[in-house]
């Protein structure tokens, strides 16, 4: 019997569908991005002149190059998070964990992204089947099987439901059904889905007409998904809020902007030729095969004056480009925190903001990552019945100060504390240091620290004896 509803989907679903498929455009970039959907036709403008200029337009990408900066910073250097286990079957787990070759670090690498272009993904923590009887832990050892994850974006979580004390009792994913096919046989070229039903004790596969394919049960009591958000949603529980809310319809905006401005350098900046409508007659020689064609001659009557072309106005060109660079780009930079890497007139204390506010962005999606993958650790062990010691840290502080404020700062902190704390002076500069290089060895850093130590004391002793100094001759004044 099949299961007619398989394919509807949440109201909430529904609500966002249009949001998600424009953000998803909007990171992608590239022609798929210019269609009318997001190229505007303008009012003196027909069908054909905006075919022409959709087929012209460029789309200037702002909303990847965000979504990667933000990336770079958690998971450019993949020292940056720690993750510590003695389990030789987690170990493996961390190192393939998606039985498609990528370790952790990438498989979340691939998660934040998409969180941040979506709003939020989902995580399932799945177990694959064995056809033998596993009675103990060396049976589930010698049979290599391992519990592993799989990542699906908003568009592919099409139904859920929760209950009163907002956690999940039952979830549908969509997927797409690789059956095998006869090659040689004619196929659509769309793919045909295949819908995963997981509960707190079963799982469920339908195709896309509701006939069920498979089934079966498990013991997690629990639906083995995670929800990875980028940001809470204040009106909506379930669903994430996207990076690029508020960017992606300023960056199309831009496009607009800068698809006008190329239409006017078509249009206008190409002079063309006047000739009067009898060439021979008023002495002008023309050889047989030269075309004159009618879209770049102006033809007037022999013998009367020319008339003189007269040019538009630039302003509307300059006020466009005037409005895209120093507006909309701006705009885009601002909500993203990274206002501060194009302007450089900027104040010292609006780019302190602006670190501070990235900072604490990254801060807080770091720590939401961090918590996805605890929450993935956990579900493994409800699959392996074990108790794994885990442990991953991911990054506190991000670092977001450019070099040069950072030495500026550290001239200020020494000329306020040299004298009164060269310790706290010292702990300052040992973070200043880390900033400024990375990757020193071990064995580098504790001379280092071995020379500022000693520089300490000495000036400590100075300190001493300059103030001595001072009270006895204080003292011999009175």
């Amino acid at each position: 019997m099949a299961y007619e509803q398989i394919a509807d989907y949440n109201d909430i679903y529904e609500k966002y569908s249009t949001d998600w498929d424009f953000f998803e455009q909007s990171y992608v970039g590239g022609r798929r991005y210019v269609t009318n959907k997001n190229l505007f036709r303008h009012s003196r403008e027909n069908q054909d002149d905006f075919n022409t200029r959709m087929k012209r337009s460029p789309y200037i990408n702002y909303c990847r190059p965000i979504i990667d900066i933000y990336t770079s910073f958690i998971f450019g250097i993949e020292t940056n998070i720690a993750r510590n286990t003695e389990n030789e079957i987690y170990r493996a787990f961390i190192e393939d964990a998606d039985y498609q070759g990528h370790n952790m670090h990438t498989f979340m690498e691939q998660v934040a992204t998409f969180a941040m272009v979506y709003g939020h993904v989902g995580v399932v923590v799945d177990m694959p089947q064995s056809e033998m009887d596993i009675i103990s832990m060396a049976d589930l050892q010698a049979t290599d099987i391992r519990p592993y994850c799989t990542w699906y974006d908003a568009p592919n979580i099409t139904n859920w439901r929760m209950d009163k004390f907002n956690q999940l009792l039952w979830v549908r994913l969509r997927e797409i059904d690789y059956a095998e096919v006869d090659p040689f046989v004619e196929q659509s070229s769309a793919y045909n889905y295949q819908y995963r039903t997981w509960t707190r004790t079963e799982w469920y596969l339908h195709d896309s007409d509701g006939n069920l394919k498979e089934s079966g049960e498990h013991e997690l009591g629990v639906v083995p998904f995670i929800s990875v958000k980028f940001k809470e949603n204040p009106v909506d529980e379930f669903v994430g809020m996207s990076r690029l809310t508020d960017i992606a319809p300023i960056n199309r905006l831009l496009t607009n902007v800068i698809s006008y401005i190329e239409e006017f350098v078509s249009k206008q900046a190409f002079p063309f030729l006047a000739t009067p409508d009898d060439p021979i007659g008023a002495g002008i020689q023309q050889e047989e095969e030269q075309v004159i064609s009618s879209s770049n001659v102006y033809q007037f009557p022999a013998g009367s004056q020319p008339p003189q072309y007269v040019s538009p106005p630039t302003d509307p060109a300059t006020f466009m480009r005037e409005f895209a660079s120093q507006y909309l780009v701006k705009e885009m930079l601002r909500l993203a925190h990274l206002e501060f890497r194009e302007l450089a007139e900027q104040s010292g204390v609006a780019k302190q903001y602006d670190f501070h506010q990235l900072n604490q962005v990254l801060v807080r999606f770091s720590r939401t990552l961090e918590s996805a993958e605890t929450k993935m650790a956990r579900l493994f062990d409800r699959w392996m019945n074990t108790e794994t010691d885990y442990e991953v840290d991911y990054p506190d502080d991000f670092q977001t100060n450019p070099v040069q404020m950072a030495l500026e700062n550290g001239l200020e902190v020494r000329k306020l504390m040299g004298d009164k704390s060269p310790t706290f002076v010292n702990a300052h500069l040992r973070k200043l240091m880390e900033q400024l290089e990375p990757k020193l060895s071990s064995e580098i850093q504790r001379i280092i620290d071995a020379e500022m130590d000693e520089s300490t004391q000495t000036e400590l002793i100075m300190t001493n004896i300059d103030e001595t100094a001072n009270s006895n001759g204080n003292f011999m004044a009175t």
